[in-house]
């Protein structure tokens, strides 16, 4: 089981949102590893937060036509 492993996973997560929100106009993603964004991408979109979702899947699809 890689239990232990989402947890260390989560508390990132938790500490990037708790950042990126307390301004929330500039979440700027740009600065996150590709790996990182596809673990956020999934964390918003379990959690339903659509619009924090679809700025990672924009920052995601500039980087794929770099």
């Amino acid at each position: 089981s890689d239990k232990g492993n989402g947890n260390k996973d989560d508390q990132w997560i938790k500490n990037f949102i708790k950042e990126q929100t307390s301004n929330e106009e500039e979440r700027d993603f740009s600065k996150i590893a590709l790996k990182d964004l596809k673990t956020l991408l999934k964390k918003f979109v379990k959690e339903e937060d659509y619009e924090a979702a679809a700025k990672v899947r924009d920052e995601l699809s500039k980087r794929k036509e770099d």
